[in-house]
């Protein structure tokens, strides 16, 4: 079969949702894990530290390499071994060894995020670029959902978490049938100006730590959101875990409504407004979530944080090649992506140590809100064609 761009790009997406799937598909099975494996709450950030910081370290490398390689071919390898690496995760037997395997996960998953997104962008023009990456985008929410709602009713229903998380797995083995099938035999054209000055020039840029920030907060929140709202939920709020997990589920499918939206908007209006609209309106849904423990209020502000928290994930990588050399859109969208990584690993472990040492995860939210108020003030300086 010969597949075409749109193929392509569907087996890309269902990588992609596959990749989140199994990222965090143990955030509502958090309590029985723990248990398992006698883990703190710092411990259990950890876990997605372990993950994330190899993904953030190896962002730049897979910017490169898709430069230069066929994107498909990157990304099927990519998600071949992620898999493997998430089935060892379901069965580890301590708490080294879910390290080892989460950070395995994470070397695998950044060979899968920065190929795509540099596909997406190019498989377009300039005037529906936006609306390509909404639409490539979507798959993070579509996995997310997944990753809410399924567990827990896998671990009831196979009994326990670990059967659980290996039942996810089939999403991997999945996407990896289509990236084979529908695979892009379509290279690069090879850059004019080598990767080490580009990349020189383009950290010299104020704009690329501006815009840096920007994707550090889109990330660090949806990384909070996952990682902490099934525990915080049920541990603060009273929640069972299916409510909790219906929740999230919720949050999540706001953001696959709202992801396509905010790229057709990009398309039409400047992109750098709409990263500052967007995180200055989520400063206060934050806020509200994370103190206010009436029921209406606390699903309002969910559902004010799942229509905002993707809002611009459209306009933080198609305002990419209006600031940036187009040869080498692979390489910058790594540098930025790596900026947005640092945060996987910073914010999950940052709520768990909050909650060990307040006791609370109120100061955790505030701490959310205070940090993404930061990136509203600094995306005023920031400029698009």
């Amino acid at each position: 079969m010969q597949p075409n761009r749109s193929t392509t790009l569907v087996a890309l997406w269902a990588a992609l949702a596959a990749v989140q799937i199994e990222v965090f598909a143990f955030t509502p099975l958090v309590s029985p894990i723990a248990k398992d494996l006698s883990l703190s709450y710092t411990q259990i950030g950890l876990l997605q530290t372990a993950t994330f910081v190899p993904y953030a370290i190896l962002q730049v490398t897979a910017g490169a390499l898709v430069d230069r390689y066929p994107a498909t071919k990157i990304v099927a390898v990519s998600t071949a071994f992620f898999t493997v690496a998430s089935v060892f995760f379901a069965v580890s037997e301590s708490y080294a060894q879910a390290l080892l395997f989460r950070a395995l996960m994470g070397v695998s998953m950044s060979f899968v995020f920065v190929p795509g997104i540099r596909l997406a962008m190019s498989s377009t023009g300039p005037a529906s670029r936006g609306r390509a990456v909404g639409l490539y985008g979507s798959s993070l929410a579509a996995g997310s959902i997944v990753a809410a709602a399924v567990p827990v009713p896998l671990a009831v229903a196979l009994g326990g978490w670990r059967p659980a998380l290996l039942a996810t797995n089939l999403a991997g083995l999945a996407s990896v049938v289509l990236l084979l099938v529908f695979r892009s035999q379509q290279v690069p054209r090879p850059a004019k100006r080598s990767a080490g000055r580009f990349t020189i020039s383009t950290m010299r840029n104020h704009q690329t730590w501006v815009l840096g920030y920007d994707q550090f907060m889109r990330f660090g929140i949806a990384t909070a959101v996952s990682t902490w709202i099934p525990t915080f939920m049920v541990e603060a709020r009273g929640f069972t875990p299916v409510q909790s997990g219906l929740l999230l589920g919720a949050i999540w499918s706001l953001t696959l409504l709202m992801i396509p939206v905010g790229g057709a908007l990009s398309d039409r209006f400047s992109k750098a407004r709409i990263i500052l609209v967007k995180l200055a309106l989520l400063v206060p849904a934050v806020l509200a979530f994370g103190l206010i423990s009436n029921g209406y209020m606390i699903w309002s502000s969910a559902l004010v944080i799942g229509a905002l928290m993707y809002f611009d994930f459209a306009a933080l990588f198609a305002i990419l090649p209006e600031m940036f050399n187009e040869e080498r859109i692979g390489l910058v969208t790594g540098i930025e992506n790596t900026l947005a990584s640092v945060a996987g690993f910073i914010f999950p472990a940052v709520f768990g140590f909050l909650k060990d040492t307040t006791g609370t995860f109120e100061s955790a939210w505030v701490w959310l809100a205070v940090m993404t108020l930061l990136g509203a003030v600094a995306s005023m300086s920031l400029r698009s064609r």
